[in-house]
């Protein structure tokens, strides 16, 4: 069984992905990126790294749902291993 507090973890993590707000926030960062993304608009070396940073973070906000629910379901394989090895 998964440790309680990060049971609890991946449940309010759940509770916000099902939001229309998330959903929104998503929706719009990943809308953004493709503006984002365009180096044409950088004018200096300073500014296409600082764009490389805001499309970093906008992969890691948009990407967190999946990645969130695959450590959920890793943690819920490792807990079953670990009933079964007697741990």
């Amino acid at each position: 069984m998964i440790d309680s507090e990060l049971e609890k973890y991946f449940s309010d993590m759940d509770v916000m992905f099902d939001t229309a707000g998330w959903k929104t926030l998503v929706g719009d960062l990943s809308f953004n990126a493709t503006n984002i993304d365009s180096i044409e608009q950088a004018k200096t070396l300073e500014d296409l790294h600082f764009r490389k940073g805001q499309l970093i973070v906008i992969a890691q906000i948009v990407n967190l749902e999946a990645s969130t629910r695959d450590a959920h379901e890793q943690a819920i394989i490792e807990a079953e291993e670990a009933v079964e090895d007697g741990s």
